[in-house]
């Protein structure tokens, strides 16, 4: 649920094209740098073109509550019906980075 301020606020974002591309150009990098630095550490995970990866994980609850006590938050897959798996969102470099180094 969205209150009617959300509601105004994300209409007004629609209208921000520039806003927009930009998002979507670093949604685009952002997610290729994740696939080949997870592909270099021999994790698995399907072509995505949303702004986020189903990854494959020895141990997805130890990873999980690893990450989270590091203040990175992710999906559990098995929620989605892929267990085994964590979703990772695409973030900005700096978290990107860091989720890359805790795994």
């Amino acid at each position: 649920n969205v209150n009617r301020l959300g509601q105004v606020a994300a209409l007004a974002a629609l209208d921000d094209h520039e806003h927009l591309e930009r998002t979507r150009r670093l949604v685009i990098e952002e997610r290729a740098f994740l696939s080949v630095e997870l592909t270099k550490r021999g994790y698995r995970f399907p072509r995505s073109h949303a702004n986020f990866l189903l990854v494959a994980v020895p141990d997805p609850a130890a990873l999980r509550a690893r990450l989270l006590k590091a203040g990175i938050l992710v999906r559990d897959g098995a929620s989605l019906g892929f267990p085994g798996h964590l979703r990772f969102s695409v973030g900005l470099r700096e978290t990107n980075e860091k989720l890359l180094s805790l795994l």
